[in-house]
């Protein structure tokens, strides 16, 4: 009996998010998707590329505490430091950088208190530990597992890093997460490779300069896009 009734609840949340998507596809833009699940079960790259226009926007406004910072790294980490990191010869981070990207994981989310554990991680070994992760890609659980040797790095955390680095590799949002997995939200590996899958699928499937990174910011902004922006 239980299990009938799990069943119907992921019915009835498909249903929901195919009802949501229909709607937007019939409207032809956001007014219709009022959620990142209804935005995933869409294949039109107009829809993603809305929201992924709002994405910088959508971020400046957030209600947060810290938001310069947060503003800052944002535009830090999909610009300056991803030049910086891919034009290293071996590319790599270093431990300022890692705090960085860090801080902009904890400031745009929830926050961890393990900034003492990210701290404590010596430089070389933050470099040398990156450096592996983005030689193994392509492969992305390989990369995965190098990263998080480091203190205070799970798969979440990993995933950022990767993400900075390649847009290929998306990261581990709370709200992309949901949009593609039936709840809880586990951060293991397992379930993140699931996730990262959905992505990549999802953006093969909207061709063009689709990634699964770019798919993943537009899923983030459709979550708060009509709490901070006028849609």
């Amino acid at each position: 009996m239980r299990r009938s009734k799990r069943v119907a609840a992921t019915s009835d949340g498909a249903a929901e998010a195919k009802r949501g998507a229909r709607t937007a596809d019939k409207d032809g833009d956001q007014a219709g998707v009022d959620s990142p699940k209804a935005l995933f079960a869409l294949d039109t790259p107009q829809q993603y590329q809305k929201y992924l226009d709002l994405y910088s926007q959508t971020v400046a406004q957030l209600p947060k505490k810290s938001l310069d910072t947060l503003i800052a790294s944002d535009a830090w980490m999909w610009g300056e430091g991803r030049m910086e990191i891919q034009q290293r010869t071996p590319p790599s981070i270093t431990s300022s950088e890692l705090q960085r990207i860090c801080m902009w994981k904890f400031t745009r989310g929830k926050f961890r208190p393990l900034m003492g554990k990210i701290k404590a991680n010596p430089d070389d070994l933050v470099s040398e530990a990156s450096t592996r992760a983005f030689a193994a890609l392509p492969d992305v659980k390989k990369a995965i597992e190098e990263m998080t040797v480091l203190k205070g790095v799970g798969p979440a955390t990993a995933s950022a890093i990767l993400a900075v680095f390649d847009d290929n590799v998306p990261f581990m949002s709370d709200e992309a997460t949901t949009a593609v997995l039936p709840p809880p939200i586990k951060y293991t590996q397992p379930y993140y490779l699931k996730m990262a899958d959905a992505l990549k699928a999802k953006a093969s499937n909207l061709g063009g300069e689709w990634t699964a990174e770019k798919v993943g910011k537009a899923l983030w902004t459709c979550q708060y896009a009509r709490k901070v922006t006028k849609l």
